[in-house]
């Protein structure tokens, strides 16, 4: 990669998360073509069979529309949980901060297939 003589600190730029995932997807899911989009939906699969698997629901329903290009996935687990911790939003913090979820910890999951949730 070509680097200028004249690139400074003032070159370096921040991205907040929701701008990062707009505008660099791939980084997070390894494309932004359809091996991308499968990567999300394996991603929303494993979170909805970790729900069952903790005890939480007992089906999942995947619909694929083809007049729309798009699936759909729904399970009747726990769902997301809210308030406020520390001060934050949970329910902003899981849908717009990298890294935010219940798998981090070992108290939520014994076992999990997803990476977050």
């Amino acid at each position: 990669m070509f680097v200028p003589s004249n690139y400074t600190a003032d070159d370096i730029k921040h991205l907040d998360t929701r701008e990062a995932f707009r505008t660099r997807i791939q980084v997070y899911l390894g494309s932004a073509d359809n091996d991308g989009i499968y990567q999300a939906f394996k991603e929303i699969v494993n979170n909805a069979t970790d729900e069952a698997l903790a005890g939480y629901g007992d089906r999942i329903e995947i619909s694929v529309n083809e007049d729309t290009n798009s699936v759909s996935v729904r399970d009747y687990g726990r769902g997301v949980p809210f308030g406020i911790v520390d001060g934050r939003n949970v329910l902003v913090g899981i849908y717009t901060e990298s890294h935010t979820g219940g798998k981090f910890g070992q108290g939520v999951y014994k076992n999990t297939s997803g990476l977050n949730g």
